[in-house]
């Protein structure tokens, strides 16, 4: 996506964003170009009351591999999406048995995420959701989050 066509997407999403947005409805939104995360995003996203999706993708930066660094936090909820690669566990097994990619490394980072959101007064909320391949993989992400994220954060959950 070239500058002009980049500039006319962001308008449009700004301009549907500023009709919807109030005090009943709450909003997420998720990226999934990594150009678009810059200080001007986070910027409308906060004047807006939108939130910034933090996601695990196959191709988008997580929170912790950002080379800007950004405020992630645009609005008073957190919204985690856990997609991880799909395509590339379905190409090495169509059962969820057995572990087929440890993803304890980028659990644990996403602990460290999500603590950090717990203990900023900003956030009173946190939803996350996982996909199902993610949910059926082993370790599963319920097994491993939950136990390492102390009692608190567990209540904020």
């Amino acid at each position: 996506m070239g500058a002009h066509e980049s500039r006319r997407a962001s308008y449009s999403a700004g301009f549907f964003l500023k009709r919807v947005s109030g005090p009943a409805h709450r909003y997420a939104v998720e990226i999934r170009n990594k150009d678009w995360l810059d200080k001007k995003l986070t910027d409308a996203l906060r004047q807006l009351n939108v939130a910034l999706a933090l996601t695990d993708t196959s191709f988008m930066p997580r929170p912790w591999e950002m080379k800007n660094q950004l405020d992630l936090i645009t609005t008073n909820f957190a919204y985690v999406r856990w997609l991880g690669n799909r395509k590339g566990i379905e190409e090495q097994t169509t059962t969820w048995d057995k572990t087929v990619i440890d993803r304890q490394p980028e659990l644990k980072s996403w602990v460290v995420v999500l603590r950090r959101l717990v203990e900023d007064k900003r956030i009173r909320k946190i939803l996350a959701f996982a996909n199902k391949s993610l949910r059926r993989a082993r370790p599963r992400y319920s097994e491993i989050i939950p136990p390492t994220l102390g009692r608190s954060l567990r209540a904020a959950l």
